[in-house]
């Protein structure tokens, strides 16, 4: 994956090989794109997902969580940092977000996420 994260976390993994060092686990794939009034920002990999929910606020404001097999695996963000930063978040604490509540735009994302719950 080409970015500037990618570039960053390959640098890690080289120095920490060269030093004879147990490497950093990887951290959360992101990206963004300003294109003229929007600011896209991508965190995971949406690759593979089953399931996705829109959010949307407003004609300027959109987020859209991948989801495969009901776990989290990607959000989409356009003009919403605070969401972005959200979906972020929960992807490196290995959080998910219920993709049923997820749908319900009143609530502040952040506040959705939760642990992921097993059923054994």
């Amino acid at each position: 994956m080409e970015s500037v994260n990618n570039a960053v976390e390959q640098g890690r993994i080289a120095a920490h090989t060269l030093l004879d060092r147990e490497p950093p686990p990887r951290g959360v794939p992101w990206f963004w794109s300003n294109q003229g009034a929007l600011k896209i920002q991508i965190a995971g990999v949406s690759d593979g997902h089953d399931r996705y929910v829109v959010r949307r606020h407003g004609a300027d404001r959109l987020t859209v969580l991948y989801y495969r097999d009901g776990l989290l695996i990607a959000g989409d963000t356009v003009n919403d940092p605070r969401e972005h930063m959200a979906v972020k978040r929960a992807l490196a604490q290995r959080y998910t977000i219920d993709p049923k509540v997820a749908q319900d735009t009143s609530a502040p994302l952040r506040s959705l996420v939760g642990p992921l719950v097993t059923t054994s």
